[in-house]
């Protein structure tokens, strides 16, 4: 069934699946409502590295980027520029090289038969703060940086985190138990530096993730 939380400051919807047939690390899926799918064996998992992927699931749900995985950086690129230009005309003109140009307006037309109410409103509001200069694969960063971030405030288990990581990050998960691997990986390593922080430690007490403190 459809289940429905309040989540990142927005009340989201979202089916949850835990199938027999699927072995990969729990992850969000687009849809109208959106999917959060694991396998069977997600339930046995230590209840911090639960409340890790899950959270990581419905940050991305919250923030509306549940197909960013599922395409290439070229193609999220072109579709993101779309979307502002289906709400901003004028948008971009003039920033975007010829050849993003082009790309964008492939996907336009589409763009604008898709984008919704909700979605034109927030691109209103975010339009005069965003650069047609727009660097994909930082922006693809972000997201996980802070999908990584918000799943350790709420989880309160750094290395039950960096452990959920190795099963959904290939390269970490080659690199196995290496501590070199972890301080290496952009990821990780800026998790790990996240979570000593005075930061970090007041978003845990703020919603009740510091553990032993009575």
């Amino acid at each position: 069934g459809v289940i429905t939380t309040g989540f990142a400051g927005e009340t989201s919807e979202f089916e949850l699946y835990l199938s027999p047939s699927y072995n990969g690390p729990l992850r969000a899926l687009p849809g109208d409502p959106p999917a959060i799918v694991a396998g069977l064996a997600f339930v046995d998992l230590p209840e911090t590295e639960q409340v890790f992927a899950l959270g990581r699931a419905l940050t991305r749900i919250a923030i509306g980027m549940t197909w960013i995985d599922d395409v290439p950086p070229e193609v999220a690129d072109a579709m993101l520029l779309a979307a502002v230009r289906s709400v901003s005309p004028q948008w971009g003109l003039g920033e975007v090289n010829p050849q993003r140009e082009h790309a964008l307006s492939n996907v336009l037309p589409a763009m604008r038969s898709a984008i919704g109410r909700r979605q034109r409103k927030a691109i209103e509001e975010l339009g005069p703060t965003l650069s047609g200069n727009l660097h994909i694969a930082s922006f693809i960063h972000a997201i996980r940086r802070s999908e990584y971030r918000t799943a350790y405030v709420m989880s309160g288990d750094l290395l039950g985190g960096l452990e959920t990581m190795r099963r959904s990050d290939p390269e970490l998960s080659r690199a196995g138990d290496n501590p070199r691997a972890l301080l290496q990986h952009p990821l990780s390593s800026e998790l790990i530096r996240f979570a000593l922080s005075a930061e970090a430690y007041n978003e845990r007490r703020r919603v009740g993730a510091v553990w032993g403190t009575g």
